[in-house]
């Protein structure tokens, strides 16, 4: 596994270590047994280009062990999956200096290239999992975790950006009411008794488990507990503009919400920016902001339902997170939810979490063993896709579509021994590509497979409109059977019937009967809309490249006639 990672950190361009020493980075989750991560850097100081005047800086490279996956969560537990545990992986930190969400997502999806182009990374979602780095002007670091879908990188950085500035004017709006951090502090108080009788179900039920109501005043807090809808005009991953798009930020109720629940495990957290509601009366509000001395015209409170010590320490921890917002951006750990939102993680660890591992002696990298590697570097995924594109004949677009599904080295291998190009790339695309997922093995598709289906769509005695149905068919008998035994059983269900060829010529004849002014009048230009009425009809049973053939003889055979008169 060095040699691998000395590979991508040639092709990453990085100075590479004298020697590599393993260090343990402490970890204290539970995703490793040991507790800790044995991590080593190999390479830094590298580059990559993501166009033709943008450079992004590689800090380092680092080998290092992966950790379980989690399976479920609950608030007691967490169960763990140790198949991952110990597998190598590879950790490129870029350097702080990625200017736009754009050029992240381009960042990434370049260095996903040149990893694929060593053959020796999984693939997949789940395979390649992205941490991004965000601060903005005058704020400070958030670590966004296990971004796992590309797409996404650009959403998860402008909402952090939107959510951090919201973090600043809150900031300074309790900077203008002269609100100090000293100001928000306990004792919280006991308000069950105001309850006793609520329509509230959330609350009647925890006080029926002889739980309590406590509340505590937040001195300035009014508006910044509930979320806020932010205009995005800000451009996609595409560079089309995002119009008239609305932003929806949790305000800081979400926050203390989160906290409580992660470190108390308590979900009962009412606060006086969503009310009224719940079924909580005007009354029993006014009896809240008067037991908890809070001025409604500036001030908000926070209700939690527990037990007397649970009870107490949500509010410590709502204190806690209060006094934080006094500061602005909060530096911690968030993940990324399926939206492109963020949620908090846990507080960013330290710098003394790593020492020096004391089972493994230094690995010294030799001259000869980097110029052994030099030798086999791959060809850079860019250059390839370009002689590829002038090589085939195939779009740019679509060498790029097989190359990020794994299929560029499948077709350059099949287009090598002399298959069409143009059809190998429709049955790569369109055919295997929406099962690559469904895990598919690629060394099960073979020349056996490939050649009879491209050369059928070339002849036109395969329907193009029948890809996707042949591959999936193929796909489910793959590893069961011989291929030649699945592709001749394939080919013989798929082909075209000479029922069909027949009622296709039948079709022609009369079409060139009814039709024979029009096709006197255009020439060979009476082929197209002919074309199409054949089309309507025959669709999906007869490729339109043999209708196309058999329709052009008939018309040329028509007109042949016509001037041989």
């Amino acid at each position: 596994m060095v040699d691998n990672a000395l590979r991508i950190c040639l092709l990453f361009g990085c100075d590479i270590v004298d020697n590599v020493q393993f260090m343990r980075k402490m970890v204290i989750d539970g995703s490793n047994t040991t507790g800790f991560q044995r991590t080593a850097m190999i390479g830094h100081h590298g580059m990559i280009d993501i166009g033709c005047k943008t450079r992004i800086l590689i800090d380092s490279i680092c080998l290092e062990e992966d950790s379980a996956r989690k399976i479920t969560e609950d608030d007691n537990t967490v169960t763990y999956r140790l198949d991952r545990l110990g597998t190598p992986e590879i950790e490129i930190s870029t350097a702080p200096f990625i200017g736009s969400p754009d050029d992240a997502y381009e960042a990434a999806k370049r260095i996903g290239e040149i990893l694929r182009s060593t053959q020796t990374v999984k693939r997949g979602i789940g395979s390649i999992r992205q941490d991004v780095n965000i601060s903005i002007n005058g704020g400070r670091r958030v670590e966004v975790k296990l971004i796992q879908d590309l797409s996404l990188i650009p959403k998860v950085i402008r909402y952090e950006s939107l959510r951090q500035s919201l973090s600043q004017w809150a900031a300074n709006r309790l900077m203008e009411l002269k609100v100090r951090e000293s100001d928000i502090r306990g004792p919280h108080i006991d308000i069950t008794d105001i309850f006793k009788k609520t329509s509230c179900r959330m609350i009647s039920s925890e006080i029926s488990k002889s739980h309590n109501v406590v509340g505590i005043n937040l001195k300035g807090f009014k508006y910044l507990l509930s979320p806020i809808h932010v205009e995005n005009h800000n451009s996609d991953s595409t560079g089309s503009a995002a119009q008239n798009q609305q932003t929806k930020i949790p305000g800081l109720g979400r926050e203390f919400a989160i906290r409580v629940r992660n470190e108390t495990g308590i979900r009962g957290l009412i606060h006086s920016d969503e009310l009224p509601g719940y079924g909580i009366s005007d009354d029993e509000i006014e009896q809240v902001v008067d037991r908890l001395d809070s001025d409604p015209e500036r001030d908000a409170f926070v209700m939690v339902c527990a037990n007397v010590n649970d009870g107490g320490k949500a509010i410590r921890i709502i204190i806690e997170r209060a006094r934080m917002a006094f500061r602005g951006v909060v530096p911690e750990v968030r993940k990324v939810i399926f939206d492109g939102s963020t949620e908090f993680m846990r507080p960013l660890p330290g710098s003394a979490r790593m020492y020096p591992e004391t089972d493994i002696p230094p690995i010294k990298i030799a001259q000869t063993r980097i110029a052994r590697l030099i030798e086999k570097l791959p060809e850079d995924p860019k250059a390839r896709i370009s002689r590829l594109t002038t090589d085939s004949g195939i779009s740019r677009s679509s060498i790029e579509q097989m190359e990020g599904l794994g299929l560029i080295d499948l077709f350059e291998e099949q287009f090598n021994n002399g298959l069409e190009p143009r059809f190998l790339s429709m049955l790569l695309i369109n055919g295997f590509g929406p099962i690559i997922e469904d895990g598919i093995r690629l060394d099960l598709i073979d020349r056996i497979i490939l050649e009879p289906l491209v050369k059928g769509l070339d002849e036109g005695l395969l329907a193009r409109e029948a890809v996707g149905s042949m591959i999936y068919q193929i796909h489910n008998m793959l590893g069961k059977y011989d291929n030649r035994l699945i592709v001749d059983m394939i080919i013989e269900k798929f082909s075209i019937k000479d029922e069909d060829i027949n009622e296709l010529d039948r079709m022609i004849d009369g079409l060139i009967s009814e039709k024979n002014d029009l096709i006197l009048k255009m020439g060979k230009k009476s082929i197209s809309p002919i074309m199409g009425i054949i089309m309507k009809r025959m669709r999906g049973r007869i490729s339109g490249s043999l209708i196309e053939r058999r329709l052009k003889e008939r018309i040329l055979e028509t007109l042949s006639n016509e001037d041989g008169k």
